[in-house]
């Protein structure tokens, strides 16, 4: 069915889902993706990376991005050279 068809029938599928029949859900904190059936709409569901529990229903279709660990990273690297520097700078003492 295109998607010409499915507009004129006046149906419009679930936002998310997929001609399976299963949704894509992405939880909230992590963003790790899972795809579920209808079904499991209103049930709750652990990650099985973050382990947090949620309702499906709420994060049906959004792509949720993961937690950036940049900042961080540049953070760890900026200290590392400041360490580096200074034992240089203590040799040539």
């Amino acid at each position: 069915m295109s998607r010409r068809d499915r507009s004129a029938s006046g149906s419009s599928p679930t936002r998310g889902a997929r001609l399976d029949g299963r949704l894509d859900a992405s939880c909230p904190q992590c963003g790790t993706r899972y795809r579920i059936s209808e079904e499991m709409l209103e049930q709750k569901l652990e990650c099985q990376e973050c382990h947090r529990v949620f309702f499906p229903k709420t994060t049906i279709g959004k792509r949720i991005r993961p937690p950036s660990n940049t900042g961080t990273f540049v953070i760890i690297g900026i200290i590392a050279v400041l360490i580096i520097a200074s034992f240089v700078w203590m040799q040539k003492r």
